[in-house]
């Protein structure tokens, strides 16, 4: 089983992503205007949507854990559905890589105490916190 974690935060004038994994690979971006428009639970979806496109390659025929600290996309991931449209598109797009690489993704409750490496990475010059 492999890890990632990942984050999105979202402030009045920055809103960001990242994710780390247990591989060793990390990544975090800002978002657009027209993104931070997106509630928070859309951007945290997206950071796991992010790295599984980034790293799935990676993971053929393994079981991938994700540690989120959202929970409306956390639960509604494990389902695999929810009434949210915004945030079944997502879990659509998840369904279809998941396909594609040909592996298994878990999902994890984590508190946001201890989810500090992939927070570190969604805030404005968090890069050298992370590292």
């Amino acid at each position: 089983i492999s890890e990632v974690h990942t984050y999105a935060s979202k402030e009045s004038r920055y809103a960001g992503g990242g994710y780390a994994s247990q591989c060793g690979r990390y990544r975090w971006w800002f978002y657009g205007a027209s993104a931070k428009r997106h509630p928070i639970d859309f951007l945290e979806g997206d950071a796991v949507v992010v790295a599984t496109e980034d790293l799935g390659h990676l993971w053929h025929r393994m079981v991938v854990k994700f540690r989120i600290d959202n929970t409306a996309f956390q639960k509604s991931a494990v389902k695999g559905w929810s009434r949210a449209e915004r945030l079944t598109l997502l879990l659509r797009r998840l369904f279809t890589l998941c396909m594609k690489f040909e592996c298994v993704l878990l999902f994890e409750w984590i508190p946001t105490l201890d989810n500090f490496l992939a927070d570190a990475l969604s805030r404005q010059g968090g890069e050298p916190a992370f590292l």
